[in-house]
């Protein structure tokens, strides 16, 4: 299961309700594990929530395996969700946290 930090920026010029759009795209993206970020874990994606587009959060200290996906406004929760979708389809690996099925060895 793809894992996805959520960074939010401070909200000093928001432009828009950021909780919402993030909630529109966790909505969109069922079959992800959702986080906040925390510094010193890798996720595999990061999506970094600007409030506008002067775009001054920081991703600097936080680790994502696949790259950054941004949101500075409500137009861009659409492409956000592809990108995660998107990526979670490619990895289709099995979540590192589940022991294996039976049977197996490892």
């Amino acid at each position: 299961m793809l894992t996805v930090g959520i960074k939010y920026c401070g909200g000093c010029m928001a432009t828009y309700d950021r909780v919402a759009a993030c909630a529109e795209i966790r909505g969109r993206c069922p079959d992800v594990r959702w986080e906040y970020a925390k510094e010193g874990v890798c996720y595999d994606e990061l999506l970094l929530i600007q409030g506008c587009v002067r775009r001054c959060a920081s991703c600097g200290n936080l680790i994502a395996r696949h790259g950054t996906v941004t949101v500075c406004g409500l137009q861009d929760v659409p492409r956000a969700a592809k990108a995660i979708l998107q990526m979670a389809a490619r990895s289709g690996r099995p979540d590192e946290t589940e022991p294996p099925p039976q049977g197996e060895n490892k």
